[in-house]
């Protein structure tokens, strides 16, 4: 990637530090940071200039008579041995904010005679130039805000193996098996009149076998590193007094929220971060839903603020990945629950079932009468475990059944996030190789039907188009600049 311009940005975190970092990249970085640095020594310049990769102490000045405003080092990374692929000047710094923005605004200012126009970096604009020039991948670049915004160590894990290009790698073999193919298939189609002998339809169908079960390792594997990287909403709701808070408690090992006999207890959002079987989940306790909420001539009367309530309990539920449906085991009947239920399904129209999964959860079985209609809750083709928040008896099959309604597997407790392994974690990647399968899929449908071999190079040659999106061959422009505009302004 070519381009005139040079942006600059504070590298660190917001707030204050020790150590705050100033980085400027492009083709007049070392001209822009020489601009507002005085060497502490000069001898020790060589040549009258800085060497690359080796830090100098000295004064930054961002005071506009040249004085000096904080003592740090600066440190010069020639192109294209850097992170951008450009030159890049870093100044690293004491990490007061007011500090970090004054220097920034010297950068930024056309107050240096001589000096080539600065500007502030857009978000992600650093790692999308790594990008644009070639130092990294598209896989390679989103695990760089994968490891930072990393929350446990499976995910730290599998953002750093992303980051080594561990995916990368495993594209680049499973693309290599497709080139090698698309190319036997094509020669065969370029000398036809030769006789060369080609691939049997036998020896293609095999080669397309091993593509497509490599691929499907690695989509198989998207709903337990995509919650992983994202943490998973879990929203436990229901009728008031079935538990809902108690459950919350003995999730959490605590006692986080009030219980009472009253109903209507909880009136507000509470909201806490727990690993359920490994997996991030951010727990949200809401309000009660009553039978008639919300409706005028409701058969319960509900004052202003429980309304409020569970206003905001529909909503998150409409949001949430993960639903924990609560009712009170101990009674005879479920008609109200189930209709209760019926009307957030209703509700949640708007959202693809399959990213939403509800489990019902049968609080209670402490008491005597525990469960004795269960026809009306399986009828909902929903997991159905019967627990007691109250003593403990069943979390253990609750949280195996969020395992599975995530992941789509049973729950292994040898089987967690290694890092060795090609993990892919975006929606954008599981869309691109779900496109790869489709294509090799329509190639061995072609193979098998005995159609010419210019339709099955052509389904081959789609499915490396879509296979580069993975690591961004094929990628548009748009595409690129939503994945980096959710990068910060510093990365």
């Amino acid at each position: 990637m070519k381009t005139t311009e040079t942006i600059t940005a504070i590298a660190t975190a917001l707030g204050s530090g020790g150590i705050g970092i100033i980085r400027i990249s492009g083709a007049h970085a070392l001209q822009a940071g020489l601009s507002i640095f005085t060497f502490a020594s000069t001898s020790a310049l060589s040549g009258g200039a800085p060497e690359p990769q080796r830090l100098y102490f000295g004064d930054i000045s961002f005071s506009k008579d040249g004085s000096s405003a904080d003592k740090g080092y600066f440190v010069f990374m020639k192109a294209p041995n850097s992170f951008t692929g450009e030159d890049i000047v870093e100044f690293h710094c004491h990490g007061g904010q007011l500090l970090l923005n004054k220097i920034l605004e010297s950068l930024l200012s056309d107050r240096h005679e001589g000096v080539d126009p600065v500007r502030l970096a857009e978000p992600g604009e650093f790692t999308k130039r790594a990008f644009l020039n070639g130092k990294i991948d598209l896989t390679e670049a989103e695990a760089v805000g994968e490891l930072i915004g990393a929350t446990n160590d499976s995910a730290l894990a599998m953002a750093s193996g992303r980051l080594q290009g561990r995916l990368a790698k495993e594209i680049a073999e499973i693309k290599e098996s497709l080139v090698e193919l698309v190319s036997c298939v094509e020669i065969e189609l370029d000398f036809v009149e030769e006789e060369i002998d080609g691939l049997s339809d036998e020896e293609i169908l095999e080669e397309l076998g091993s593509i497509e079960r490599r691929v499907e390792v690695l989509t198989q594997g998207y709903c337990e590193a995509s919650a992983q990287m994202q943490g998973v909403k879990v929203v436990i709701t229901g009728r008031p007094n079935t538990g809902k808070s108690s459950l919350l408690n003995r999730l959490l090992q605590e006692e986080r929220a009030i219980v009472t006999p009253v109903a209507g207890t909880t009136r507000d959002l509470i909201e806490e971060s727990v690993l359920i079987k490994g997996l991030p989940a951010r727990l949200m306790d809401t309000a009660g839903l009553r039978q008639g909420d919300l409706l005028k001539g409701g058969s319960v009367r509900i004052d202003e603020v429980e309304a409020i309530g569970i206003e905001r309990a529909r909503a998150q539920v409409k949001d949430a990945r993960v639903v924990f449906f609560v009712v009170d085991g101990s009674e005879p009947e479920h008609i109200v629950d189930i209709e209760l239920l019926e009307s957030l399904l209703a509700d949640s129209l708007d959202r693809k079932t399959s990213e939403r999964k509800f489990i019902i959860v049968a609080n209670k079985s402490d008491k005597e009468a525990a469960i004795e209609n269960k026809k009306l809750l399986y009828k909902q083709d929903m997991p159905v475990v019967v627990l007691s928040a109250k003593n403990g008896a069943g979390i253990e099959a609750l949280e195996e059944a969020f395992y599975k309604v995530v992941t789509g597997l049973d729950y292994n407790s040898e089987k967690v996030a290694v890092q060795g392994e090609a993990f892919i974690t975006t929606v954008r990647e599981k869309d691109a190789l779900d496109k790869t399968l489709l294509k090799i899929r329509l190639s061995k449908n072609v193979v098998s039907a005995r159609v010419a071999r210019e339709c099955l190079a052509l389904e081959l040659r789609g499915a490396l188009d879509a296979l580069g999106l993975v690591v961004g061959e094929t990628t548009s422009e748009d595409i690129l600049n939503r994945i980096f505009s959710s990068f910060c302004i510093g990365k």
